[in-house]
């Protein structure tokens, strides 16, 4: 059809695959796959887009497609084993990608539509003067190893449980030198004076190393805790042994690869006024939701479902559209921040 730029398929591996190039054909010109070939032994649905440019044929006389793995021109030596799954094959015209913009155009592009245009204006003007200030933020290098988070400011074990609160430790850092150890029995509620207003993001940074490898564990966003009666907006839930990460409350839910040995951002952004919930976890949309059950926002909690030892790190809770206008960092949305968009007017990154 006019106008069609991109091909885009999802795939569903499985942890006994072998690791394999992947790779599709059309017309015997073939594009290989631009992630890590070990993808295909995720057990979670992942998206592959390609530009049709990338095949380098005529796109008005496509006679054959074909999906493949390995090295087709070995028939000597026997390729890996496996079953990957393959869903929404689909053809598109140039569209918004978020992965695909720039950094620098992504930092502008806070509305998150891939362009720069009056959206951008409307949000630094309801938020002209303002200054952006955390509401919350806990980077655990304040307190000693071996330090009992119960006792701390703003965090406790679930409903006063001393034992639940989780222990300071130095064995990873995201930032600084220290972070929460998290294992059994921990189940901790880092909570704050509550919101019923605005817009949130709540950021948290994960490591889950590679001898995590039984149970789960669960990130809870509590619309209520202490001020409320207690309320879930939704849980986000870590299953080490399947290696996915996807949403409790989500149907169906949409399953992504669970990140090991590196940091990954946990990312939470709750519309108070709109009644929306967005949940990402290493930069991809999890799900969002229809915030019926939204009457504020409380508290986190960190529950573990593991005898094997993950870690937290950098947990804030910030105003989210004030903190994406402010474009020069400096705390403040003034003429410094709207001179910096005018830069970019009217730019726009579609794909491809």
């Amino acid at each position: 059809k006019a106008g069609v730029k991109a091909l885009s398929l999802w795939f569903y591996g499985d942890p006994n695959n072998d690791a394999e190039q992947m790779y599709v054909k059309l017309n015997g010109s073939k594009v290989v796959y631009d992630g890590d070939a070990g993808d295909i032994q995720q057990a979670g649905w992942q998206q592959w887009n390609i530009a049709l440019s990338d095949f380098g044929v005529d796109l008005q006389n496509v006679t054959t497609v074909y999906i493949g793995f390995g090295d087709e021109n070995n028939t000597t030596t026997p390729g890996g084993s496996g079953v990957v799954f393959f869903d929404d094959i689909r053809l598109y015209p140039t569209h918004c990608v978020l992965s695909k913009r720039s950094t620098d155009f992504a930092r502008v592009d806070y509305v998150r539509d891939c362009v720069v245009d009056y959206k951008e204006v409307e949000v630094m003007a309801e938020n002209w003067l303002h200054e952006v200030f955390y509401s919350y933020y806990e980077d655990f290098d304040s307190y000693s190893v071996g330090f009992n988070m119960h006792d701390a400011n703003g965090w406790e074990g679930w409903y006063g449980d001393a034992g639940a609160g989780g222990y300071v430790t130095d064995a990873q850092a995201y930032s600084g030198n220290h972070s929460l150890e998290f294992v059994q029995p921990v189940d901790a509620v880092p909570h704050w004076e509550r919101k019923t207003s605005g817009s949130w993001v709540i950021t948290t940074m994960q490591y889950v190393p590679s001898t995590a490898t039984t149970g789960t564990m669960e990130y809870g966003v509590l619309s209520g805790y202490v001020e409320a009666p207690q309320g879930w907006i939704d849980s986000v839930i870590f299953d080490f042994v399947n290696n996915v990460v996807f949403l409790y409350d989500l149907d169906p839910p949409l399953e992504l690869p669970l990140v090991r040995d590196a940091w990954a951002e946990i990312r939470v952004e709750v519309d108070l006024d709109l009644q929306v919930s967005n949940f990402y976890y290493n930069g991809e949309l999890l799900g969002t939701h229809d915030a019926y059950q939204i009457t504020g926002l409380e508290a986190i909690d960190l529950w573990a479902l593991s005898d094997d030892v993950t870690y937290f790190d950098d947990i804030m809770l910030e105003s989210l559209i004030v903190r994406g206008a402010d474009l020069s960092g400096d705390d403040k949305i003034n003429f410094k921040d709207f001179a910096e968009l005018a830069i970019w007017w009217l730019d726009e990154q579609l794909w491809p």
